[in-house]
């Protein structure tokens, strides 16, 4: 597989505020029964682009069920082959044109509502200063200043980031286009061409 197979470091960034904990759990879950109650975004279903000017990189995103069903297509500048994330409930699914082996990792989704309100501990261990709500394409975006990492300033709405700009005004990500649709179901299905391999995490040492 490629080296830098679905790794970008801006990506990975964003996910220290947003995502999900690699945490391993006894039963797989179906979607039903697990996210119907746990919504990652505010928004049923819809389509979003969000680009990264730096790596120039460009994220195409498809979701349902509030993201408890998202599909995801990842391209890289000068890159020929194209990866792609699928979601369905607890379970992600990692895997690209490139060959036809992929990844599936068990997760924990955070419901957006509570990562928009961190806690007192979150707040001071991610160094995260909340600023005045500003509107960007006509929505109201709740605003924070991130001091962990590459400190920067995240413009959020219904659980999206709809803008991520560094100290310096280098923008990091940008959803330059946002649409409210039905999503076909069928784009959520799980390949049958590709090869699966589950990944296992290591229970830690006592």
């Amino acid at each position: 597989m490629k080296k830098n197979f679905w790794i970008l470091p801006l990506i990975l960034f964003v996910s220290v505020f947003l995502c999900s904990c690699n945490k391993k759990k006894s039963q797989t879950s179906e979607v039903a029964s697990t996210t119907d109650s746990i919504r990652v975004y505010g928004i049923k279903s819809g389509y979003f682009r969000t680009i990264y000017p730096l790596s120039k990189t460009n994220i195409e995103t498809w979701f349902d069920k509030y993201g408890a069903l998202q599909y995801v297509e990842i391209r890289e500048a000068n890159d020929k082959y194209v990866s792609m994330k699928l979601v369905r409930g607890n379970d992600e699914y990692y895997f690209s044109t490139y060959n036809n082996e992929g990844i599936k990792k068990t997760v924990e989704y955070v419901d957006y509502r509570v990562w928009e309100n961190p806690s007192q501990e979150e707040i001071a261990q991610l160094g995260i200063i909340k600023q005045p709500v500003e509107i960007i394409d006509g929505k109201a975006c709740k605003v924070y200043f991130i001091n962990a990492g590459l400190p920067a300033k995240m413009y959020i709405w219904n659980g999206f980031i709809m803008k991520n700009v560094t100290q310096d005004g280098d923008v990091l990500t940008e959803i330059i286009d946002f649409r409210e649709v039905s999503v076909p179901l069928n784009r959520f299905d799980i390949p049958s061409n590709i090869n699966f391999t589950e990944e296992v995490l290591e229970e830690p040492q006592q």
